[in-house]
């Protein structure tokens, strides 16, 4: 399918892609924003944050717009063509939250009036996601209904006598096992998780970008590091560990108190740094207000809250990484989104 997820229409063309747009300032924001990487130098030691998604800098109104995101009944500033049959504008944001939270909810991503399935990747050439018609129903409901006729079929193997009942959930696991519908649900489950992974490495090289570009951006931040590592090292200079663990911990804590957060990958959020035991409470949601810290972490000691999402290793609740504020919102992370200290600061090269 050719040209799905870019607006072929207009007379204002993006110099780097094929998207139009009706009026300049509108394609001048979608450039700053999705191919100008010169943006995230703009943040610099004094708190000054330039290159945000703010219309208002811009020689472009609401007048200028003639469409309306259905969802939050915004003009939309940067069209995107649906890669299914509906008429219905959103806006991107609007879009891609509800393409994750269709994942989240229903194990498949689907747009949010016509159900049609939606195939998403990540264009790390052009730093934005693509969508295109997705072939293969791997929703919670069609696995579900996958698994009804499995047991409709066991329950008249049974009626028939073709099936030996004995211990029945040894005899129906044996049973769905062996049914071919079950490789169809055994299937799902891995896409899922298949899809998660493969969006997750599309993005990660221009994730690893906008962070090499903030700690260039904030020098002082290299100076700290290296401050931090002399001062450690002369506590034991036995333990070459120590410096691997101390400084990138003092580092990535003065980033967070002192300078503006930096930008996610997805767009609509800024990384934060928080310690394990609310990285647990992000994961329990609404749930989590019914426990105290000090139970959350008696249950997670020694346990793996999470995992680093760059060097694939496990987050203890004695930890602090780095996640998206923007949470489950994008189908980016529409699962979870985290980034360990070692990884946050070896990727802004401080």
């Amino acid at each position: 399918m050719v040209n799905v997820g870019i607006l072929i229409s207009g007379k204002h063309q993006c110099p780097d892609c094929q998207q139009k747009f009706d009026a300049k300032g509108a394609k001048d924001i979608h450039w700053n924003f999705f191919h100008d990487h010169t943006r995230f130098g703009n943040v610099t030691d004094n708190g000054v944050t330039c290159g945000s998604r703010v219309c208002e800098d811009e020689n472009i109104t609401s007048k200028d717009v003639e469409e309306e995101c259905t969802i939050c009944m915004e003009p939309i500033y940067e069209g995107t063509v649906l890669p299914c049959q509906c008429k219905l504008n959103y806006c991107l944001a609007c879009w891609d939250k509800a393409l994750a939270n269709s994942f989240g909810q229903c194990g498949q991503a689907r747009c949010p009036s016509c159900r049609a399935l939606v195939h998403v990747d990540y264009d790390t050439a052009k730093h934005c996601l693509v969508f295109t018609t997705e072939t293969v129903d791997m929703t919670h409901a069609h696995v579900n209904e996958i698994m009804d006729n499995i047991r409709g079929d066991y329950l008249r193997s049974v009626d028939e006598g073709q099936v030996s009942v004995g211990d029945f959930e040894e005899s129906f696991r044996g049973f769905a096992e062996a049914h071919d519908g079950f490789q169809m649900v055994m299937g799902a489950e891995k896409m899922r998780q298949d899809t998660i992974a493969r969006l997750c490495r599309q993005a990660m090289p221009t994730q690893i970008k906008i962070l090499r570009d903030y700690g260039e951006a904030n020098p002082s931040l290299m100076d700290f590091r290296r401050m931090a590592s002399e001062q450690v090292g002369r506590l034991d200079e036995t333990i070459d560990e120590t410096i691997d663990v101390v400084s990138p911990f003092i580092c990535s804590m003065w980033a967070l108190q002192k300078f503006p957060a930096p930008k996610c990958v997805c767009g609509s959020g800024c990384l934060q740094r928080v310690d394990g035991i609310e990285r647990v409470r992000h994961s329990l949601g609404e749930e989590a207000k019914e426990y105290s810290d000090e139970y959350l972490r008696d249950r997670t000691r020694g346990v793996s809250v999470c995992i680093c999402d760059i060097c694939e290793k496990s987050v203890g609740s004695d930890s602090f990484v780095w996640t998206c504020d923007n949470r489950t919102s994008s189908i980016l992370h529409a699962t979870s989104y985290d980034m360990c200290e070692k990884c946050f600061v070896d990727s802004a090269r401080l």
